[in-house]
């Protein structure tokens, strides 16, 4: 009921607090899972994306079908954008992937968030350049790259820039 009520609030700002407050929420009990758990469940919802999606009969296909042809939006259920819609469970997800790579360092964790950026953009990409399709998946490429970002940047990223930074923490102490 409150999702119903709060989702139908006309002003922005406040729609899209609760979205994120939503969003939070629904991914907090995903930090309590083990690693490779989400991980595999992150790849099954990427898949699924994929098929309900693209797929001709996919249940998110017709769903947003029927918001391009409507006025109004799905409460609650559908963030626009200047560019793009995404769906609640986009966000979730990569929300899901930033929490999992804070577990890490704050250097793998900029870097998922950037991959997640990245794989927006080209999401968006994509989709203005192929006119055929009216609705892609946003989910696949953006956590493809968060999970490419997420296993290099602790092996090459990270060894990298401790080597560095020893490297001018030691001409520091020489030069003083």
């Amino acid at each position: 009921l409150f999702s119903l009520t709060v989702g139908k609030l006309t002003h922005t700002l406040l729609n899209k607090a609760y979205l994120m407050f939503l969003c939070m929420s629904l991914v907090w009990p995903f930090t309590e899972f083990p690693e490779l758990t989400v991980w595999f469940t992150l790849g099954l919802l990427t898949v699924y994306d994929l098929l309900a999606v693209l797929a001709p009969c996919g249940p998110l296909r017709f769903i947003m079908e029927r918001e391009m042809s409507a006025v109004s939006t799905l409460p609650g259920l559908m963030y626009n954008g200047d560019y793009f819609r995404l769906g609640l469970g986009d966000f979730v997800f990569y929300g899901v992937l930033c929490g999992r790579s804070m577990f890490l360092d704050y250097n793998t964790t900029i870097a998922c968030c950037i991959a997640v950026m990245m794989g927006l953009i080209v999401t968006i990409i994509i989709t203005r350049r192929v006119k055929s399709l009216r609705a892609i998946p946003a989910l696949p490429v953006s956590v493809v790259f968060g999970f490419i970002f997420y296993v290099v940047t602790p092996l090459a990223v990270n060894p990298y820039l401790n080597e560095l930074a020893s490297a001018y923490y030691s001409d520091v102490s020489n030069t003083s």
